[in-house]
């Protein structure tokens, strides 16, 4: 009987405790993580965002909405710890990192707590990292003006990168000088071929100094008569020579003509035809600037390089 009374008291207590505590919710934390891409690039900046909410520990506590600080982790490996903010009542906090490596991670938020709420940590986010690399055979080539020059780059796809990585580049200015890639894109692994193309003299204008020099002597020479010979031989021989003289100034002029329209390319002339024909590139250093970039889940990664080629004059 004395049992049955022991056993009916502890009832009745507990009866009690569950009436006065009905309807108050159990002290808990939530703490939700996201980021910005599941998916981004490497050198990418990546935006980890953790919100807090939850019940607090006390009926009456001191503030409703969290405080303290969220640390940000890469599986065991702290990336950061950023304090929480309230926003109209949301608590969160904001980690941005550009240094993630290539490959998987597992992100989890970790909230530390304060004196109205208890700790938590968010369920692990994944995130992949992307890469690619992109290797020029040579950084330097060494060309004579008017010469052209090659270096290959190697494309290598280090995390099943889909998109293609983009070149282009930029000639020094006031060089006479062009580049341009072949292809202009790679996808996957791959390669490009890089051309830098130089100006030399024209060969045009070797040939009418060489004309003006020689042949105008040549023509002078006949009009103003001076033969190796007598003058009564001269004077016989001088208007022949003088309509000689015409006839070889009109053979001059349309040799002339037919240079000059070789050169603005009214004339199959099989002179390979540049924008800068007859204006040489400076010898010397010239930097070229290589730009490649790569477009994923619309983040692009543009990097810039330099090749240094060395004009050397032509000989």
């Amino acid at each position: 009987m004395k049992r049955i009374l022991i056993f009916l008291l502890l009832l009745a207590c507990a009866l009690c405790a569950a009436a006065q505590g009905y309807g108050q919710p159990l002290p808990q934390t939530v703490v939700t993580l996201t980021v910005s891409s599941p998916v981004s690039l490497s050198g990418a900046l990546v935006t980890l965002t953790a919100t807090v909410s939850g019940t607090p520990i006390s009926a009456n506590p001191s503030s409703t909405t969290p405080t303290g600080a969220i640390i940000f982790e890469d599986g065991t490996n702290p990336l950061g710890q950023v304090a929480l903010s309230d926003n109209l009542g949301l608590a969160s906090a904001t980690f941005f990192t550009a240094d993630l490596a290539s490959g998987s991670h597992q992100i989890v938020a970790q909230y530390s707590g304060d004196a109205n709420f208890k700790a938590a940590s968010s369920t692990a986010v994944t995130i992949a990292i992307e890469s690619v690399s992109v290797t020029p055979a040579v950084t330097s080539l060494s060309l004579t003006q008017g010469q052209s020059g090659n270096i290959v780059y190697t494309v290598a796809d280090a995390a099943s990168v889909t998109t293609a990585v983009q070149f282009g580049c930029n000639a020094p200015a006031n060089t006479y000088t062009t580049c341009a890639f072949n292809p202009a894109k790679v996808s996957g692994n791959g390669q490009t071929t890089f051309t830098i193309t130089t100006t030399g003299l024209s060969p045009s204008s070797v040939h009418r100094t060489d004309f003006f020099t020689h042949g105008g002597a040549a023509l002078a020479c006949l009009l103003l008569g001076c033969l190796p010979f007598g003058s009564r031989f001269r004077r016989r021989v001088l208007g022949a020579a003088r309509s000689s003289a015409l006839m070889l100034a009109v053979l001059a002029a349309t040799v002339l003509t037919g240079t000059v329209l070789a050169l603005t390319g009214c004339s199959s002339s099989a002179i390979p035809k540049s924008p800068f024909a007859g204006t040489p590139t400076p010898p010397g250093t010239q930097v070229f600037e290589v730009i490649t970039a790569v477009t994923a889940n619309s983040q692009t990664i543009s990097q810039d390089t330099w090749i240094n080629v060395n004009i050397l004059p032509a000989s």
